[in-house]
């Protein structure tokens, strides 16, 4: 009995080792070549979120001055509340 646990247990381990080793050819197929990573700029991405900002407050403005412009008293004053 404690003969056959040692078979499945080696035949595990050898299944485990194989599988490993599949693993980590699929992870390193980039034929040769690092990946290479993007440099990313801080400050541009400021001066991005800034522009964008003021665009966006700029364009929220004008679409209030021209809401306030187009609004009508529709008949005046109610005399029950005053």
């Amino acid at each position: 009995m404690a003969n056959s646990n040692s078979i499945l247990n080696s035949v595990f381990l050898v299944l485990l080792l194989f599988s490993a080793e599949v693993n980590i050819s699929i992870a390193t197929s980039y034929r040769g070549l690092e990946s290479m990573r993007k440099k990313i700029d801080s400050q541009e991405i400021l001066r991005e979120i800034c522009s964008n900002l003021g665009k966006t407050l700029t364009e929220t403005k004008r679409r209030v001055v021209l809401v306030d412009a187009d609004r009508v008293a529709p008949g005046g004053p109610d005399p029950r509340h005053h």
